[in-house]
């Protein structure tokens, strides 16, 4: 009894002290009960700072206020009467009469009669069951009487609300209305910034996140590996720390409590940051870590089996290889490298070197990217022989996938000029037999040389010719082997042999390789002065000159040579090249180098060999499954006009033949009125018959007829099955093409009934509907060159373009290549110069040291991009 009566004394000293801290401190609990509250919707915020110190001020004179008045008010029990006014306050909450805890002590004070004894012992029995039925005290509310109006419960239901509305941010938000954030600016302003900037590494072309507020980010945030982050901070109590994991980073102070901290972000778990200062947490966030996956590449051809790479090198018509190859990154390939390398199972040592080429890339992120490279190793002596090509693709970081190995024997330049073909293989016997071959192929080179007139009396072919006898005959001298300029000699035999063959296009098309790959070269430096670039840009636009002035040379040859038959004329090409967009293009590539932006340079010189590889005049069998498809729709179409126009020229002739026919008929009809019986008169008299006997046709028209008829159904069928692979392939048949078939049946019917001159008209549409048919084709060819040779836009390919809203596009860099339109599309320096501001902008809005005017000015001016 003696321990449980203990803990309810306890208990009742402890209800006593909490009634009286309550009666004496309530206007002070619900004074800042009710401030908080206002902080959790940010309603001082409304007045801006100077309401947010109006309102701290408030809150803490009202908190002193109340503060020293409840300390006035409260009292606690005092010692010396603690005991009594404990026992009676148990005594009262358990409703026991005649205060048995309160008489536990009293004690007689004079000796007692046994009936005194008697009567004190039931007394204290009785006292004892009362105390029994002592209860646990209970608090008094004493509040009803001093807030009749409930205004307590209101202003607890205004707080519960204001942790609703703010959530995880209650803390920051209690903490700024307590001690709100005060600096004073250079025009007295007082203004408070905080500011996360997250900056993606340059390669992946991402723009900045930028978190402009304290508090804790809701969503998980996907940040690319190698990103940094900068956090700048202003006001506050303490230093602030940046804390990951149980590492802790402190911010480097910048000013009067401006603090700011620039790290990489951290890729380690855990993968959540957090800014505390002082006691409390500013800012916090998850975050994810998205790697940067190495870059993939396979064929083309074989993507669902990408270790099959067997007959999938495409051998041009000179001897070139074009290797249909797919890279993707998830930030874009930068370079693809290749190496060729001789077969190891070939024995000896034969003459030749390996290659090693590489290009620019810059593939679009996170998409396949289809890419046909074009190599030419027939000037390697290696040519004819097996070899393996190694192919990789790299990303921005070095990251690399590798192609699985390519044996291939290198194809051979085929030779049509004989002297050229002579040349080629002395030129092989002199790398295949050094020593042995050096007297025999000097005695067949002079007797080239002393005819003249079978390599075209070119003065540069002969003194070429005359070179290469000199200096084998003086290397012959030496019995030394290998002799030392055979491999000078080679490669002179090998460019005289193109020289003859083709012209200037081929030495023009390796130097201007040799230019582009200087320059790639150049671009992977650090820094290149601007003599250098201007030198290597100089190269690269006579290089360009010379290459595309053989190349129209060649076209015209080849057009000439295919009786018109090419699915691209030389006009039609040289219509699509805008020189004066191709030196813009050149201008341009050349002012990003300047501007120390490589990466923009790069990016347009893979558009450039892109261009070139395509514009390659011996590409064309290696075009895409959709232009072989419109090219030989094109030549189907070419030989049916061809056919239809003969058929109308012989329908015409027999049309004649039978009006004349007929006119000799009707005359014959009309003698024989005049004269009755002429035919047995003429008989009787000796005469022939006339000639206009038989008023039918005769058994030879109805057997001509009967052919037209069997060669207009051929036709017919023939355009049936073009129409029907082109369906299959282009997915579409130009109407056209459909309303000449149309006329083909119209025309068979009329040479079924005998009437070639109800046939004519018909046949006369459909060879009109064939030629609009052939002419729809040719376009859709001639903008599918366009799409392949690059960024078209560039060049001032094509004919007038649209943008989404269906208008034209407008002038570009000053020169119009859309006439009448007056629509302006910004350049890539244009787009640069925006980009410059937008970081411009983000830095100046994150610089503490400025007035919250200039920094609202600043974030109202991001707020529009």
């Amino acid at each position: 009894m003696t321990s449980r009566l203990l803990i309810y004394r306890v208990l009742a000293w402890l209800l006593i002290v909490l009634e009286a801290g309550i009666f004496a401190f309530w206007h002070l609990f619900f004074w800042t009960l009710f401030f908080l509250a206002l902080w959790m919707f940010n309603i001082p915020a409304l007045g801006g700072i100077a309401g947010s110190i109006f309102i701290s001020v408030l809150f803490f004179a009202g908190f002193l206020y109340f503060l020293i008045k409840g300390a006035a008010r409260f009292q606690c029990p005092p010692t010396r009467n603690a005991a009594f006014f404990i026992d009676r306050r148990i005594e009262f909450d358990s409703n026991i009469p005649h205060r048995p805890l309160t008489s536990l002590k009293d004690r007689h004070s004079t000796p007692l009669t046994q009936q005194q004894r008697d009567l004190w012992r039931r007394e204290n029995i009785r006292r004892k069951k009362a105390i029994q039925k002592i209860k646990w005290p209970v608090y008094h509310p004493q509040l009803s009487g001093k807030d009749p109006y409930g205004i307590r419960l209101f202003i607890l239901l205004f707080f519960i609300g204001g942790l609703m509305v703010a959530g995880p941010e209650w803390k920051s938000r209690a903490y700024e209305g307590i001690l709100p954030p005060v600096q004073f600016g250079e025009q007295g302003a007082a203004s408070r910034h905080f500011a996360a900037i997250i900056t993606p590494p340059d390669y992946t072309n991402l723009t900045q996140a930028v978190i402009d507020g304290p508090g804790t980010l809701k969503d998980t945030l996907k940040i690319p590996a190698g990103s940094s982050l900068k956090i700048n901070l202003q006001s506050g109590l303490g230093a602030p720390s940046l804390y990951h994991g149980e590492t802790a980073t402190p911010f480097e102070k910048i000013g009067p409590k401006s603090y700011s901290i620039e790290i990489p972000m951290p890729e380690k778990d855990p993968q959540h940051i957090k800014v505390g200062q002082f006691w409390r947490t500013v800012f916090s966030m998850d975050y994810d870590i998205i790697p940067d996956a190495p870059p993939t590449i396979h064929m083309q051809s074989n993507e669902r089996n990408k270790e099959d790479t067997e007959n999938t090198v495409l051998v041009l018509q000179n001897g070139q290889i074009q290797v249909p190859l797919m890279v993707q990154d998830d930030y874009g390939v930068q370079t693809l490298s290749m190496t060729m390398e001789l077969d190891p199972e070939i024995k000896g040592n034969p003459i030749g070197w390996p290659v090693e080429q590489s290009r620019s890339i810059l593939s679009p992120p996170g998409e396949n990217y289809a890419i046909n490279p074009v190599y030419d190793f027939t000037a390697n002596p290696w040519a004819g022989l097996p070899a393996v090509l190694h192919f990789t693709a790299y990303d921005a970081l070095g990251q690399n996938a590798n192609l699985p190995p390519i044996k291939i024997t290198l194809p051979e330049r085929i030779f049509r000029h004989p002297v050229s073909q002579k040349l080629a293989d002395l030129r092989k016997q002199l790398g295949q037999k050094p020593i042995l071959s050096v007297q025999n192929v000097r005695r067949n080179l002079e007797n080239i040389l002393i005819y003249p007139q079978s390599y075209g009396d070119d003065l540069v072919v002969f003194l070429a010719l005359r070179s290469a006898i000199s200096r084998l005959y003086y290397s012959g001298l030496t019995q030394s082997a290998p002799y030392p300029d055979t491999q000078a000699v080679m490669a002179l035999l090998w460019d005289t042999a193109l020289r003859i063959e083709d012209g200037n296009l081929s030495m023009a098309a390796r130097n201007l390789r040799a230019a582009q790959q200087n320059l790639e070269q150049a671009l992977q430096e650090d820094a290149i002065g601007k003599e250098e670039i201007a030198k290597l840009m100089y190269d690269l636009r006579q290089a360009m000159a010379e290459y595309l002035f053989e190349l129209q040379k060649e076209l015209q040859k080849q057009f000439s040579q295919s009786d018109g038959n090419m699915m691209a004329s030389p006009d039609m090409l040289s219509s699509m090249m805008n020189m004066d967009g191709l030196a813009g293009f050149l201008e341009q590539m050349e002012q990003e180098m300047r501007n120390g932006d490589p990466n923009a340079a790069k990016k347009m010189l893979s558009q450039l060999q892109n261009m070139l590889d395509t514009l390659n005049p011996n590409v064309a069998g290696a075009m895409p499954e959709d232009m072989q498809a419109m090219a030989e729709s094109l030549r189907g179409l070419q030989e049916i006009v061809k056919r239809q126009q003969d058929l109308l020229d012989q329908t015409k002739l027999r049309s004649q033949s039978l009006a004349d026919l007929m006119a000799r008929q009707k005359s014959y009809g009309q003698i024989l009125k005049l004269i009755p019986d002429l035919e047995d008169k003429l008989a009787e008299n000796g005469f022939p018959p006339p000639p206009y006997a038989d008023p039918d046709f005769s058994a030879q028209d109805a057997l001509n007829l009967r052919k037209e008829k069997v060669e207009q159904e051929a036709i017919r069928s023939q355009l049936g099955e073009l129409m029907l692979k082109m369906s299959n392939t282009l997915q579409t048949i130009p109407e056209p093409i459909q309303k000449a078939e149309q006329e083909m049946r119209k025309s068979t019917l009329a040479l079924e009934d005998n009437q070639p001159e109800n046939a004519i008209k018909p046949q006369q549409k459909a060879l009109e509907h064939l030629q609009q048919g052939q002419e729809t084709v040719q376009n859709q060819l001639q903008k599918r060159l366009k799409q392949m040779a690059g960024n078209a836009l560039m060049f001032g390919f094509g004919q007038t373009q649209y943008d989404p809203l269906g208008r034209p596009l407008g002038k570009r860099g000053g020169q119009s290549l859309f006439p009448g339109s007056d629509i302006k599309i910004p350049e890539e320096s244009e787009q640069k110069k925006v980009q410059e501001i937008l970081q411009i902008l983000r830095k100046r809005s994150s610089d503490l040291n400025r007035p919250e005017q200039e920094l609202e000015y600043f974030r109202r001016l991001l707020r529009q991009f």
